[in-house]
């Protein structure tokens, strides 16, 4: 009678918790005594390694090159055997399947499975999920060559077993632990609080906060996958989101009011990873959503962009605040801002982006980084958008509604571009500096220093009609043959230009057209 049989192993964890290093693995390496070319178990070719004899002699497979990730962790295992033996007894189509670590004995449990009569067919032999088949293993044993499956003849009357292909298909986990807080990682939420992990729009696992606000949750997260962590159900509301590097992942902190973009790969997070972190899960304790490419954020929660991570959004991006800690590359994309902006602890790099505050009185503390165009257009002219730090706007700074104050530390601003201005600029005792080429300045504004020295000529326009009243000190300068030209935005139409009573002028190599 002739028996043939087929062989498929699989390491594997539920779907929710697992992941796997690709597709099935073939292996390079099977011996044992009286089988005949055991080798043939390689390749699904039709082409069958044999076993005839009345003895019971194992059949080890191995070498199947796993490459189980190093910081994984390895939680089932699964074996499924495609074959046939030529019997109408059950009791002598039985084999026995283990497995083996170093190639040449089993270890753990042995299952005894029924092989199909005559023709081949898949069996299941172990399928539940965090089944380790009694015994325990490390990402060395798992990822040596040695490695693999033993298969034996259940007792001396199984016989004429055939063995076309056997293969391994490993799963593993990754822990991702971090700690939820209620504020900017100095006090934690405490226990029994719900963190849910998203791995690409779907729900992948959910951990229970401890006293100390830390939880630990096993998911399928490979390299490139966006990842989402959120505090799910109560009354405090927080998320972090990622890239992940397909390693553990530690520290993954939640922040109350937070949105926390990060990325955890060599790259950055943008607005598609986010929109695929959260894809078409929907919850409302998630605070931010995406929309034809574009960012918001929900519910006076904060953009928090970590120290030691860059955030390069792709779209545009609205939100009630923003902190930026680590770096964000603008493009050219427009950042709409409800409340406040703090980069002193990190680095923006504004490209030909727009930075507009709108609604309520706000700080605006730009750190030591450059802006392109600031637009000041709030809810009302009584609201105040308050600067922290000194201004560098590289192109134009446009105050449309409500009033910026450069605050009682008299935070410098430097332009250069234009300079409009349809409300209020509250000088205090702060600087204006002109810094560009040609510039324009619009509307009627009360500067206490205004600064515009150029040393090839240029032309500085004022618009008309409108007046410039100076506080501390103007100064004007051109250079010998390269004169700062000041001019009425309509020709022969005044414009005015007042110096209050003890303010200073510097003012040389200037031509004046249309005003004193």
């Amino acid at each position: 009678m002739k028996k043939y049989l087929f062989v498929l192993l699989s390491i594997s964890l539920s779907v929710s918790v697992l992941a796997a290093n690709g597709d099935y693995n073939d292996p390079a390496t099977a011996s044992g005594t009286n089988w005949t070319t055991p080798t043939n178990v390689f390749l699904d070719d039709g082409s069958r390694a044999a076993y005839n004899a009345a003895t019971q002699d194992n059949l080890f497979v191995t070498n199947f090159t796993i490459g189980a990730a190093s910081t994984a962790t390895m939680d089932s295992i699964i074996v499924r055997i495609n074959g046939h033996a030529i019997t109408s007894s059950a009791d002598n189509r039985r084999i026995d399947v283990s497995l083996t670590k170093n190639g040449t004995s089993e270890v753990g449990d042995v299952v005894t499975v029924v092989l199909n009569q005559d023709t081949d067919a898949d069996i299941i032999v172990r399928g539940s999920t965090d089944d380790l088949w009694g015994t325990t293993w490390t990402l060395a044993e798992i990822n040596a060559t040695t490695f693999g499956v033993t298969i034996n003849k259940f007792n001396t009357n199984t016989n004429n077993i055939r063995i076309d292909h056997v293969q391994v298909k490993v799963w593993w986990s990754w822990i991702i632990t971090g700690t939820a807080y209620i504020d900017e990682g100095v006090t934690p939420i405490g226990a029994g609080n719900t963190v849910r992990l998203l791995v690409n729009g779907s729900s992948a696992g959910t951990g229970s906060t401890n006293g100390s606000g830390a939880y630990s949750i096993g998911a399928i997260v490979n390299m490139g996958d966006a990842i989402l962590a959120y505090v799910d159900g109560g009354s405090i509301k927080g998320l972090t989101v990622t890239v992940s590097d397909g390693n553990n992942l530690s520290g993954f902190d939640i922040y109350e009011d937070h949105v926390i973009a990060r990325h955890d790969n060599s790259g950055s997070l943008s607005i598609t990873d986010m929109d695929a972190a959260l894809g078409s899960y929907s919850d409302m304790d998630i605070k931010y959503s995406v929309t034809g490419g574009d960012l918001t954020i929900i519910s006076a929660h904060e953009l928090y962009v970590p120290s030691g991570h860059t955030f390069v959004p792709g779209g545009n991006v609205t939100s009630p605040h923003v902190e930026i800690l680590g770096s964000v590359t603008a493009g050219s994309n427009t950042f709409t801002v409800t409340s406040n902006w703090d980069a002193s602890g990190g680095t923006f790099t504004p490209d030909a982006s727009t930075v507009k505050f709108t609604s309520a009185t706000a700080t605006f503390t730009p750190g030591t980084s450059s802006y392109n165009d600031i637009i000041v257009e709030l809810s009302t002219s009584a609201q105040i958008l308050t600067l922290g730090s000194n201004l560098d706007v590289n192109n134009d700074l446009t105050i449309t509604l409500g009033k910026l104050d450069v605050s009682a530390s008299n935070y410098s601003i430097t332009i250069g571009g234009d300079f409009s201005n349809s409300d209020v600029f509250t000088a205090q005792s702060g600087t204006v500096t002109l810094d560009g080429a040609n510039q324009t300045i619009s509307g009627s504004t009360t500067f206490y220093n205004l600064t515009k020295s150029v040393t090839t000529a240029a032309t500085l326009t004022f618009q008309a009609s409108q007046t410039q009243t100076i506080g501390g000190t103007v100064t004007l300068n051109g250079a010998a043959a390269n004169l700062l030209s000041l001019r009425s935005s309509t020709l022969g139409t005044r414009w005015n230009f007042t110096v209050n009573a003890g303010a200073t002028k510097a003012i040389d190599y200037v031509d004046f057209q249309d005003s004193d």
